[in-house]
């Protein structure tokens, strides 16, 4: 099939309606492959958030938990604000290439490169460590708060247990 006395012969004017049909297909098409061939990376960055959010609760709980086996605390509450979310450190490989020009200079250059492992198809980095997050401060409600002696004991626990400061912590009585 020849296109070129199709491309001489085409009118403008006439087929206007065939211009915006390709022109629409033209547009879906590109819609449709950037949907089908679309970077699973959100997906991963939404499981991150995911499992730091799992393991922020079930800290605030075993704390929770902890603080009301303090006598007098009665029933605690408690509220752990982090800076940030966990941070992944991954395993690199530096590949460096010296060379040298007219014998008096030598340079060399690194290239960084990430180690992947493979999970059947799928290929994820090598995760070395995982660093957890800056704690920004604690709240704690518990029944028994109104005692300075006690009120003073959950902040010294929660300082002990996360390593925070103690103006970083604060405890308040709860609503009755």
């Amino acid at each position: 099939m020849d296109i070129m006395p199709f491309i001489k012969n085409f009118s403008f004017k006439k087929n206007k309606n065939t211009l915006f049909i390709i022109l629409l297909i033209g547009v879906l098409m590109l819609v449709c492959s950037k949907s089908l061939f679309a970077s699973e990376k959100p997906k991963n960055d939404k499981k991150a958030n995911e499992t730091t959010t799992v393991c922020a609760d079930n800290a605030e709980k075993r704390l929770s938990a902890m603080l009301g086996k303090i006598s007098g605390a009665g029933k605690t509450e408690v509220m752990i604000t982090y800076e940030s979310t966990s941070e992944k450190v991954t395993v690199a490989d530096t590949k460096t290439s010296k060379s040298s020009s007219d014998g008096s200079k030598n340079e060399s250059s690194g290239e960084r490169v990430t180690v992947m492992q493979k999970d059947g198809n799928a290929s994820s980095p090598f995760v070395k460590a995982e660093v957890n997050p800056k704690v920004r401060g604690v709240l704690i409600v518990a029944d028994g708060a109104e005692n300075a002696d006690v009120s003073a004991n959950l902040k010294k626990a929660v300082c002990a247990v996360l390593d925070v400061p103690i103006h970083k912590v604060e405890v308040m009585p709860r609503e009755k």
